[in-house]
């Protein structure tokens, strides 16, 4: 019956989909699946399709359900943990032919161990994991501002190339119309050949010029059907794109655009729970050449034909490491390498974080004044 027990136990602990501790409640997103409405897309239908179908989401959202997995499996030493082991045996001895002994032997055995100490090594294993999934949601934030983006730049893209075609259809248009008036002064005897040439060169770069925007056109149309999840081949109505007039409110003081960047990022913030999480997993790696002491009982059962025999034993058990050919000593080398190396990093990216603040806040000037001239 105690063996029937541990087994439910762990099979319904164990079951598909079970989280005992959980390590997925900070995961904000989940991924999502959504059909391509039969009606030209707005700028809201194109940026709710990318998140929805784009796979970088939902890969960001699977590394985030690893990391959870992680947390948890930090977690679990701070549990006891169970094993039982069943045995079944039949030995047959034979002399020169003749059976001489026949016996069945049955065991059982559970052993329990319960870790009640070691120096914080624990501590530090699930605080490097618990950093780590901050880390990973903070990278799942960032994947969705950058599929969000991408699918503004398109959507706009498109619609950008669309005007560009119209203007080069219409550029085209009045070359032509151009070389056919110059061809009739030429026949007239009012214009050289030069002029006439002239128009036909103007006529041929518009030619150009309209068959490099076409091609430029059906490049961003790949482009945008990328970012929402479909082959770049199938095409998607766009409604068309309202007045935009430029902004007016945008010219803000750049130190403090920078200073908000560098709170609000989610990729500085995921550089930064990498730093904390490479320094306790330091710490753990400090800790492991500690001793650990742990509770432990073993009961046990064996029937050897007929004769049953019961033994059990609790005691405390202190595992004491001495001597593991230096490998310990350079792995707390590495952990302390790494965090140097995130922390380096970390530093890297808030300069970056500020040069592209810097960047994009000057080139929306540029264009800004560009559109009012």
């Amino acid at each position: 019956a105690l063996f029937v027990a541990v087994a439910s136990l762990m099979v319904s602990a164990t079951s598909h989909g079970a989280d005992p501790f959980s390590t997925e409640g900070a995961i904000r997103l989940a991924p999502c699946s959504r059909a391509v409405p039969d009606r030209a897309l707005g700028l809201a239908d194109v940026v709710d399709l990318a998140l929805c179908n784009n796979p970088r989401t939902r890969e960001a959202w699977a590394s985030a359900r690893v990391q959870a997995g992680l947390v948890g499996v930090a977690e679990a030493p701070y549990l006891p943990s169970l094993n039982a082991t069943l045995g079944s045996s039949r030995n047959r001895v034979r002399v020169e032919d003749q059976e001489t002994n026949r016996r069945t032997l049955n065991s059982a055995s559970l052993s329990f161990s319960w870790l009640l100490y070691d120096f914080g090594a624990r501590e530090a294993t699930l605080e490097s994991a618990r950093q780590l999934l901050s880390a990973a949601v903070a990278t799942q934030d960032a994947t969705a501002q950058n599929v969000f983006l991408s699918a503004l730049q398109a959507y706009f893209q498109v619609h950008a190339f669309k005007a560009a075609l119209e203007a080069a259809e219409l550029s085209e248009k009045a070359a032509r119309e151009s070389l056919a008036a110059a061809d009739a002064r030429y026949r007239a005897g009012n214009a050289t050949p030069a002029d006439r040439l002239q128009a036909q060169t103007a006529l041929s770069q518009a030619t150009l010029t309209r068959i490099r925007v076409a091609g430029e056109l059906r490049n961003a149309e790949g482009t945008l059907a990328n970012s929402i999840g479909l082959s770049a081949n199938q095409s998607l109505p766009l409604s068309p794109l309202g007045q935009m007039p430029p902004p007016s409110d945008f010219d803000r003081n750049v130190d403090a655009l920078i200073e908000e960047a560098r709170q609000r990022r989610p990729d500085l913030a995921a550089a930064e729970a990498q730093v904390r999480a490479a320094q306790a997993a330091t710490e753990a790696a400090r800790a492991n050449h500690l001793p650990t002491f742990s509770l432990v009982a073993t009961p046990s059962w064996q029937d050897s034909s007929g004769l049953t025999t019961q033994s059990s034993g609790i005691g405390i058990s202190v595992n004491i490491p001495l001597f593991s050919g230096f490998s310990q000593t350079y792995r707390v080398r590495t952990a302390e390498s790494q965090a140097e190396l995130r922390a380096a990093q970390r530093d890297q990216l808030q300069l970056q974080v500020a040069l592209d603040v810097w960047r994009s806040y000057q080139g929306l000037r540029t264009a800004t004044q560009t559109v009012r001239s």
